[in-house]
């Protein structure tokens, strides 16, 4: 089983209210296209970029444990979700990453991140990773 890099186009949305863009019921069909190595718009006061990433799970081994993992940390006060289910941002790994085998499922899946300050772009380095069960 391969890593799932999220090297594609993310949509995007820069919002200054407080709609949960994180819930399912908010389509984003609508939203501008950006890939992540482009760089990312800038942030002004009072701004959050929403960032999804719409990506499938194939069938694979039911032993395998599948780690959110980025290239680099994310700015303080980011926020997570997984199929709209929010993941704590902490992280003991460096660079960090998260187990999300529970949050994922076949078929559809989308990653959806609220950033409310500058990022930088080590980071960009986005994937799905499988790792075999212990």
């Amino acid at each position: 089983m391969e890593a799932i890099k999220f090297k594609g186009e993310w949509r995007y949305l820069i919002s200054t209210n407080n709609t949960p863009y994180y819930i399912p019921e908010v389509k984003d069909y609508d939203w501008d296209l950006i890939r992540l190595s482009d760089g990312l718009p800038e942030l002004y006061e009072d701004e959050t970029l929403w960032l999804r990433y719409h990506f499938e799970m194939e069938p694979n081994d039911e032993c395998t444990v599948w780690w959110l993992e980025l290239g680099g940390p994310l700015p303080d006060e980011t926020r997570i979700w997984v199929n709209y289910e929010e993941i704590d941002p902490v992280s003991d790994h460096f660079p960090p990453r998260w187990d999300i085998t529970y949050a994922i499922a076949l078929g559809n899946n989308v990653v959806t991140l609220r950033i409310e300050e500058p990022i930088t772009g080590i980071w960009r380095n986005i994937a799905c990773v499988p790792y075999p069960c212990d």
